[in-house]
């Protein structure tokens, strides 16, 4: 009877046990998918305040120390890069010489 009784606490324990661990394996998983949602959250928010791309908007030539032209073959001969810079409308493409 004793046996009895203390094999079922031993099993009531180790079933309590399991049930602490998905607990905690389901506690953890919650924060992870929160953080993730407020990540896309923020980025979202951070797109639709700001526009056009995350990384590289308000970039203007001038900030790169350049200069806008918009020659494809001037660019190529001058090192330029062409990108969404912000450069004056009647610069097409819009490419950035560097000022050496």
């Amino acid at each position: 009877m004793i046996q009895t009784v203390q094999r079922t606490a031993r099993n009531a324990a180790k079933s309590s046990d399991k049930m602490n661990k998905k607990a905690v394996e389901m506690s953890i998983q919650t924060v992870i998918v929160i953080v993730l949602v407020l990540l896309v959250l923020f980025f979202l928010v951070y797109f639709l305040i700001y526009g056009g791309s995350i990384f590289n908007s308000g970039l203007t030539c001038e900030d790169k120390k350049g200069t806008c032209v918009g020659s494809v073959a001037e660019c190529d001969q001058n090192g330029g890069t062409i990108g969404p810079w912000k450069c004056d409308d009647k610069t097409q493409p819009k490419c950035c010489i560097p000022l050496k």
